[in-house]
């Protein structure tokens, strides 16, 4: 293989399966689902977000199968082409862009034209969506003739889980089944982005049907809705207990990975009534506490929806809260590690560093087996001081566009990097490189 061809096949490699990391203080917002909200590529263009759930997949499992994602619908998937370049366009702008399923159902908010209506029967049925979701919208179904691809080639990077219909009476089924569901889902590929949008009250209820989902370790955020329940909005009694729990149930994340979301309305009417909004400046002094009160927990914020938190009815100090909220977020100190986040973090530091060095001499090394040997041997003490090299990811750094106009505006202020993650284990890319160069088994075995 000539040395040209051989470097990009590792870049290649490199850069498959690139999963980032979320912001230390990450913004998650909701679009689609109130139509006349103005394009999805719009609001990833505006530098805001650092993820956008697309809402809803309202009807699955023992129901059909129903999308309806602002005129991209299982009625007439032909509407959805647009929506597919968009989708293109937000992830090359850096945007997370997940499909949310669930959403407002028939039996809590029919009155007001709510269709949604889902459960599983089986935990085969569960199973046999997560095919369905992979074929569709991810990896599986991209070179299959006859599977529906709403979104041509295009894929998405995961999948929000908004389960609402969580309480049994007036013809609801208890939610069940939904670890079957990720659990085949991730085997397809790991790399799937999974959040998880618990309402509030389940936090005061301890018996959400969700929670084992919720400790599986395989959410990677939780955007809980800290609205349309009086109980534990943010100005209740109940805020701080129930955003305790949350926080909680995410430290038992075996990954250490969930981060919890304080998840608001954009403005006076995103919810059931104005009582539950909260104005920016309260937002980022909530968020700020929380930070300071819960340090690994990864707290950001989440809002619906990405519309009305732009295009606010509010006026002055409330005008345009996502502009303020995520200028905020992006300038927010990474949390405070703790004594194993630190090790973790030292370990991914080491583990770039040698990736990096490693790349770098591979890429003047191809002439010669004998150097890239020397690159082999690079890599194997690097990787052998750090007990977990081969799980670790590569890290890059970048800007918000919110973050880069808060330093603009204040002075000696300056933005935190977002930290992003390619999912790529860094020992695995240099033992593919590696093997693809010279064949070396017992190198690949002292990295793995």
């Amino acid at each position: 293989m000539r040395a040209a061809s051989l470097f990009a096949s590792l870049l290649a490699i490199a850069t498959v399966h690139a999963k980032k990391a979320l912001p230390a203080a990450p913004f998650v917002a909701y679009w689609g689902s109130t139509g006349g909200e103005g394009t999805l590529e719009s609001y990833c263009s505006l530098g805001y977000y650092d993820v956008i759930n697309m809402g809803f997949l309202q009807g699955f499992g023992a129901t059909t199968l129903d999308l309806e994602i602002d005129g991209c619908t299982s009625s007439d998937y032909s509407a959805c082409s647009t929506l597919a370049s968009q989708i293109s366009a937000c992830q090359d702008a850096g945007v997370i862009i997940t499909l949310s399923l669930g959403g407002a159902t028939k039996f809590d908010c029919g009155d007001q034209g709510c269709t949604g209506d889902y459960y599983f029967a089986s935990a085969a049925q569960a199973e046999a969506l997560a095919t369905t979701i992979w074929e569709m919208f991810f990896n599986g179904g991209k070179t299959t003739s006859g599977v529906t691809r709403p979104f041509g080639t295009v894929v998405l990077d995961g999948i929000d889980l908004d389960i609402e219909m969580t309480a049994t009476g007036d013809g609801q089924t208890p939610q069940l089944y939904y670890g079957d569901f990720i659990t085949k889902l991730l085997a397809y590929d790991s790399d799937i982005y999974i959040g998880a949008s618990p309402e509030c009250q389940w936090g005061l209820l301890g018996n959400n049907p969700m929670e084992d989902v919720l400790t599986s370790g395989a959410i990677d955020w939780f955007f809980v809705q800290f609205f349309n329940n009086a109980l534990c909005k943010y100005t209740s009694v109940n805020f701080a207990s129930t955003f305790a729990h949350f926080v909680s149930v995410a430290a038992t994340n075996p990954n250490g990975a969930t981060k919890v979301l304080m998840g608001l309305p954009g403005d006076t009417e995103s919810s059931d009534s104005a009582s539950y909004y909260v104005d920016p400046a309260t937002a980022i002094s909530a968020v700020t506490t929380l930070r300071s009160t819960y340090p690994n927990a990864g707290v950001g914020v989440g809002v619906y929806s990405a519309s009305t938190a732009v295009g606010s009815t509010a006026s002055g100090s409330d005008a345009n809260w996502a502009k303020k909220v995520a200028a905020a977020l992006a300038a927010m100190p990474a949390s405070v590690a703790s004594s194993s986040s630190a090790v973790t973090s030292v370990t991914k530091a080491a583990t770039t560093s040698a990736v990096v060095a490693v790349t770098s001499k591979v890429s003047s090394a191809f002439g010669s087996v004998s150097t890239a040997l020397g690159v082999a041997s690079v890599v194997s003490n690097a990787t052998s001081s750090s007990s977990s090299a081969a799980g670790t990811k590569v890290v890059s750094t970048g800007t918000s566009k919110a973050a880069t106009e808060l330093a603009a505006s204040t002075t000696g202020s300056s933005a935190q990097a977002s930290t992003t993650t390619s999912t790529t284990s860094a020992a695995g890319v240099v033992r593919a490189g590696l093997g693809a160069l010279v064949g070396v088994a017992g190198v690949m075995m002292v990295v793995a």
